[in-house]
């Protein structure tokens, strides 16, 4: 590290820095690390000439190469590049907004006025920051394991997380353990509940039951529910509907819901999402956006208009998709199983591109390293195969290794061709000393990177 960039990093570390950052890159740690020890193996790696192979970070979707929606958006890009010669509004296009307004009801039958209801915004994260913004109250609400950015976000706007555990039917959240928590803090107040369904890293679906009774304790306490639907799609088992809150009876009263063209279209660089629901909430962050500039691309906007009316004319072309994804599920189902994993320590998902795995029992945690870090750290610095861990999801959880299902069958094999070469089996242990190796793997490459 040069000198100048040394004396940066140090001025940096002085320079009063506002406690609400603070708070939100405390909160970040975990995943930031993940995010930079696949950045720096990825440069190993591609030094050796070692193909780096990443099971846990959803950063490309490549089965979407020859998808009518996919190939739609692309096409719109080059057709309309010369809208980026002007500013474009916080606002968002009409024409988009009227394509989401088609395909909310194509999808799931739900009727939105296309001006109170629908916003374009770019994407679930800018969401979740708007919303947890924009509206009072100190606590947000949220699963025991939930997507990583709102918990930072959160944080980072000055609230305090709620992690509520699941109920003994697997709901996203106990209704009654949050009964009790919200009536402990009033009159604090709750800024928003965060939902998931397909829920990320589990890949489980919340039956209509259960955004029932959800929308029913929204109503009773005033909050508003926040359902980040970002699979709308993609489902493993026959019979499972994915159902949206908007849905449900009463939920345009208290619910919203977040939707993209990143995972279901393999589109995540366009950063163009939506908001829908409740129309004062709508407005409210509409509102937001506006006052804070938040502005999208019209190129990246027609774009995804241009994808959401390819898919609802609809098509087989999805089915080729679907069979591809499931054939991944099986590959890494049937690697793990080839490690010595019993099938009941994997938990496959119901919807989405997600899922578990136990982490091998007699891996115990080093010094004041978890045994999902150090099992993570031995597999990417040996094989230069990354995972992900549950503590992304939920600092305290130890327990899980988190699988992407974004390749193909045989990148697949060889993922799992490697993990065996280093011995990676359910019965294994890891190396002694390995914590010093990883602490200085971090101090190296990740603790000096606010």
């Amino acid at each position: 590290m040069s000198q100048q960039v040394q004396n940066g990093a140090s001025l940096l570390r002085i320079l009063p820095v506002s406690d609400m950052l603070t708070r939100g890159e405390k909160e970040s740690i975990i995943e930031k690390t993940h995010l930079n020890s696949a950045r720096v193996f990825r440069q190993k790696a591609s030094k050796h000439g070692i193909n780096f192979l990443d099971m846990g970070t959803d950063y490309h979707y490549p089965f979407y190469d020859a998808y009518p929606p996919t190939k739609a958006a692309l096409l719109a890009l080059k057709k309309n590049d010369i809208t980026v010669l002007h500013c474009p509004s916080s606002f968002g296009l009409q024409s988009l907004r009227q394509a989401f307004q088609t395909f909310m009801y194509s999808r799931f039958s739900v009727t939105l006025d296309c001006m109170d209801e629908i916003m374009i915004n770019t994407g679930a994260s800018q969401a979740f920051d708007a919303l947890s913004r924009a509206f009072k109250g100190r606590y947000v609400i949220l699963p025991q394991l939930a997507l990583p950015p709102v918990g930072v976000i959160a944080c980072g706007n000055g609230t305090e997380l709620l992690r509520i555990e699941p109920d003994a039917n697997g709901g996203s959240i106990d209704l009654s353990v949050a009964q009790n928590k919200v009536d402990e803090i009033l009159p604090s107040g709750i800024r928003f509940l965060y939902l998931n369904s397909p829920v990320n890293p589990t890949g489980s679906i919340a039956t209509r039951d259960q955004l029932c009774m959800l929308v029913d304790f929204a109503k009773k306490n005033n909050i508003v529910v926040v359902h980040d639907m970002d699979s709308w799609y993609t489902k493993h088992q026959g019979g499972n509907r994915l159902y949206n809150i908007l849905e449900i009876p009463g939920a345009m009263d208290c619910c919203v819901t977040v939707l993209s063209v990143s995972k279901e279209f393999g589109l995540p660089g366009l950063r163009v999402g939506f908001i829908a629901g409740n129309s004062r909430v709508i407005n409210t962050a509409r509102a937001h956006n506006f006052t804070f500039f938040v502005m999208i691309p019209e190129v990246c906007q027609l774009a995804a208009q241009a994808a959401l009316e390819s898919f609802c004319k609809g098509g087989k072309a999805r089915n080729e998709i679907d069979n591809h994804i499931a054939e991944v599920l099986k590959a890494t189902i049937k690697g793990w199983t080839s490690l010595g994993r019993p099938q009941s320590k994997i938990y496959p998902p119901s919807a989405g591109f997600k899922y578990l795995v136990s982490v091998p029992p007699n891996i115990k945690g080093q010094g004041a390293f978890s045994s999902i870090e150090l099992f993570d750290f031995f597999v990417t610095s040996r094989a230069s195969v990354k995972l992900s861990t549950s503590r992304s999801f939920d600092p305290g959880n130890s327990g899980f290794v988190r699988i992407v299902l974004m390749q193909n069958p045989k990148e697949v094999f060889e993922v799992f061709r490697r993990l065996a070469s280093i011995g990676v089996s359910y019965t294994m242990v890891l190396p002694d000393g390995l914590e010093h190796e990883y602490e200085s793997f971090l101090e190296e490459n990740v603790n000096d990177d606010f």
